[in-house]
């Protein structure tokens, strides 16, 4: 028997490359792969800060109403006990605000896990942090389907696992097989997740707010609740205000004037945010069905560039929104 020569190492290699590489047709993870996976992550994350930030700013201007009104109180027992009210309105609507970031929670874990999948080099850490966002994505989706009695199916720790024990040239094929699995499973979860952030922030708003938006919630006899939260509580600032001026004999308190002003400017920022949070909602769902759809295709992150971008372009749009309601 011959011994093998470099020639033949070299058709072995070809050939152990070939077995690992094709089942998944595009088995590498290209750089370009890489960078679009990132932007939509990064973008995903960003996402999640909105809806909080739109029921945290309602409660600040539910608060600054119950402290205008407590100043048209002659009964300092009865001011005192509209002062309580204000605060105790904050802390309830930050407990809801948090309990909406907990809800997009896996929204977020999400993202971070396809940026751990597309990571250039993984290592032993990377695949401890794979497992753990994967099974904090599979928690929350527990949560979910408790409290809404669905039955999402759960993929975080399944699609973690999977990269475990490769290495070398195998371990890009995993990462590649991992991410696929990954966006193909959550799919479902994604829309269902961005129902309800949906029908959150639609109830901040009014009809005509949503008239210009299309939005899956908006199906045909099934339109979400709208309360018009923001516009109420604007409206009740400015009739309290008229009513401390038309109490103070000519004397105009400026402490009062000013709040409402800051409060009114606050109001419409976070009519814009919300509405901004509602379309990026929609881009959200729509980019991410369409790499579900084109995951297995070869070059199918070129058949989803449009969409990401898009999403991109609407969150930094709503940042910037929520940027300035922070300023304030």
């Amino acid at each position: 028997m011959r011994p093998l020569r470099t020639t033949d190492f070299r058709l072995i290699l070809i050939l152990l490359v070939t077995a690992f590489i094709l089942p998944g047709c595009t088995g590498v993870l290209t750089s370009s792969q890489v960078k679009e996976v990132a932007t939509f992550a990064d973008a995903a994350k960003a996402y999640v800060a909105f809806p909080g930030a739109v029921i945290r700013s309602h409660g600040q201007l539910r608060a600054s109403e119950k402290i205008l009104q407590a100043s048209t109180f002659t009964n300092g027992d009865a001011a005192l006990r509209q002062v309580d009210d204000a605060v105790n309105i904050r802390h309830g609507l930050d407990q809801s605000a948090t309990a909406a970031d907990s809800a997009l929670g896996v929204l977020n874990d999400y993202a971070a896990l396809l940026v751990t999948l597309t990571a250039d080099t993984y290592t032993n850490d990377l695949q401890g942090s794979a497992e753990t966002l994967g099974s904090s994505i599979d928690s929350g989706i527990a949560r979910y389907n408790d409290l809404r009695k669905t039955n999402l199916d759960s993929f975080g720790a399944l699609v973690a696992a999977g990269v475990r024990g490769a290495g070398g040239i195998y371990i890009r094929h995993r990462q590649a097989e991992a991410l696929k699995k990954a966006v193909i499973s959550a799919d479902p979860v994604i829309d269902a997740m961005i129902s309800e952030v949906e029908k959150l922030l639609a109830l901040y708003l009014s009809p005509d707010d949503l008239k210009d938006l299309k939005l899956t919630i908006i199906g045909p006899g099934t339109p979400p609740e709208t309360l018009n939260l923001i516009r109420n509580v604007a409206t009740d600032l400015r009739d309290t205000y008229k009513r401390i001026a038309d109490n103070s004999g000519g004397k105009q308190c400026v402490e009062a004037a000013l709040l409402t002003a800051d409060g009114l400017t606050s109001a419409d920022n976070t009519i814009q945010l919300a509405v901004k949070a509602l379309q990026a909602a929609e881009t959200y769902r729509m980019a991410h069905r369409k790499l579900a759809e084109n995951v297995t295709r070869r070059q199918w992150l070129r058949n989803s560039i449009d969409q990401v971008k898009a999403l991109v372009v609407e969150v930094n749009a709503a940042n910037k929104t929520k940027k300035k309601i922070e300023a304030q």
